[in-house]
């Protein structure tokens, strides 16, 4: 696994603000894989990473042979994904598992503090545990959780209900 440093390294190249673009909606997902086939990576990835793969079929209904092209889209969309935490996961469930992802969450606010600059943006929770961990605690924080209590499975064996909830929590123009 890789230093947080390196992960938002990776995703700044990618930030909206690059191309003149609001950021529209944040995406949170639990953490980077231990597989080493980050969202944000591109270098020796494939597009059929499964989080960024289904992310793209559900905001833009297509698969994009290039990783690089889907992020350049998602970029001029005005989107960002974020980690709630950048710890390894690995070998951890239940209680352990929550308290690491809570440990990230001082990380995790000041990373969202900065992207969400505007009260209109979006922040959207993917994978169950962190939708019930994290959407009362960043909702007293202030932010604008999309959620609303719908859990979004993280896509693998779950790809057509993470794909249609994720598309039910944003309005059609901004899946275009």
């Amino acid at each position: 696994m890789h230093s947080r440093r390196q992960y938002l390294t990776w995703r700044s190249v990618y930030l909206p603000a690059r191309v003149g673009r609001p950021i529209r909606a944040i995406f949170v997902a639990e953490s980077p894989p231990e597989s080493g086939k980050y969202f944000y990576r591109t270098r020796g990835q494939r597009a059929s990473e499964p989080l960024f793969q289904n992310l793209m079929l559900a905001l833009y209904g297509r698969r994009f042979a290039h990783k690089e092209d889907g992020l350049k889209r998602f970029q001029e969309s005005g989107y960002i994904l974020t980690d709630a935490c950048y710890s390894s996961l690995r070998g951890t469930s239940g209680t352990r598992r929550s308290r690491k992802i809570l440990s990230g969450l001082p990380d995790l606010l000041v990373d969202l503090r900065l992207l969400a600059t505007n009260r209109r943006t979006k922040i959207i929770l993917i994978k169950s545990n962190v939708c019930d961990l994290l959407e009362p605690v960043l909702a007293t924080h202030g932010f604008k959780i999309a959620n609303g209590g719908v859990r979004i499975p993280f896509p693998s064996g779950h790809q057509p209900e993470f794909r249609r909830r994720i598309r039910s929590l944003l309005p059609a123009h901004l899946t275009e």
